[in-house]
């Protein structure tokens, strides 16, 4: 990762609000350049939770049926 280190005014406001040291260029990890990327601790995160089975389980719900998906949208 890249650290974007550019003058507030030359950046996108959005970016200017994260920490100079934990902005990073989100072009180099997601092609339309979403802003999530563009710091450095959601990265990290992201990649926790990938490479760690348990952390990926403690990610998230595992929906396994129809019923498990209307329950989980409260349409049940």
């Amino acid at each position: 990762m890249t650290q974007v280190a550019l003058p507030t005014q030359a950046i996108d406001p959005e970016i200017a609000k994260i920490p100079e040291q934990y902005r990073c260029d989100p072009y180099e990890i997601s092609p339309s350049g979403d802003l999530f990327f563009a710091d450095k601790r959601n990265v990290e995160k992201l990649d926790r939770i990938l490479n760690d089975k348990e952390a990926m389980e403690d990610s998230g719900v595992e929906l396994k049926s129809p019923q498990d998906i209307e329950r989980y949208l409260g349409l049940i």
